[in-house]
């Protein structure tokens, strides 16, 4: 029973009416132990009110902290992203660099030639042959193929094996015209040397490309911008290790404890001490 308790029901004990209504003069004892519970409520009202306050300040920054490590991840994020964007600038102006060395631009022109001669050469014969009756009955055939596909792909009454058997059945009428195209431009001699030409001086390009690419990557602005990228990624996940750490309560570790290096640096002071 507190103080306040105590002092109101022995006045409501040893006085049926209010003695100030009565006009009588208070016990100085009765009103010092009043004095007293009023001060006690007082006091208790300022701790529950200091209390509700550090509460509402403690949940502030808890929130602070967390929505700090929140802006830590996102801009680690955002450091990640422009050094990956580095790291393709960088690559690009060092494949450019060692693709002129190696001549590069010359083979792509030659790329580009050896096609036109190709194209000239085979359009004559491919004109031809769309005009004969055999590519025609071909074109049809293929046409053909290609519906009944669609038909079969849609027939819900087969299984799917049944389905999957006819559709290779047709896979070869469906190319019945392009293969007629692909035979006769390999029997034509002019053609089938330009095609020759061709896919080296592609197969030249690609090789080249492939050096390119090989000896960028050991340029020193490209191993700077690899290992920046690197760091940009750890720095992602240490972000999120503490932005995780924070939303399961190291926030509230870090308010009521402080962070580690403040402890460490308390800690050796006391070391010292000792």
């Amino acid at each position: 029973m507190t103080r306040l308790t105590i002092c109101v029901l022995t006045l409501l004990a040893t006085s049926t009416t209010s003695a100030w209504a009565q006009g009588y003069t208070i016990d100085p004892t009765g009103s010092a132990a009043l004095n007293a519970a009023l001060n006690d409520a007082r006091r208790e009202q300022n701790q529950n009110q200091q209390m509700r306050k550090a509460q509402q300040e403690f949940a502030a920054r808890e929130r602070q902290i967390v929505g700090a490590a929140a802006g830590e991840v996102a801009s680690a994020k955002m450091a990640h992203r422009m050094a990956i964007k580095d790291l393709k600038e960088a690559r690009e102006k060092a494949e450019q660099s060692v693709e002129q060395t190696l001549g590069l631009k010359a083979a792509v022109d030659e790329v580009l030639k050896a096609q036109t001669a190709y194209r000239e050469l085979s359009e004559p014969v491919l004109r031809e042959l769309k005009a004969s009756a055999e590519f025609k009955e071909a074109e049809k055939k293929a046409t053909a193929a290609k519906e009944k596909m669609k038909r079969v792909q849609a027939d819900t009454s087969l299984d799917e094996q049944a389905r999957k058997t006819q559709v290779a059945e047709l896979v070869g009428d469906t190319l019945a015209a392009s293969n007629l195209e692909r035979f006769a431009l390999r029997k034509d001699q002019k053609v089938n040397a330009a095609r020759e030409r061709l896919e080296a001086a592609q197969q030249k390009v690609s090789e080249l490309r492939k050096q390119a690419s090989e000896k960028a990557e050991s340029d020193p602005g490209v191993a700077a911008a690899q290992s920046a990228v690197k760091t940009a990624y750890e720095s992602i996940k240490a972000a999120e290790t503490k932005l995780a750490s924070a939303r399961s309560g190291g926030a509230t570790q870090q308010i009521l404890f402080g962070d580690g290096e403040k402890a460490g640096a308390a800690k050796g002071k006391g070391d010292q001490k000792k």
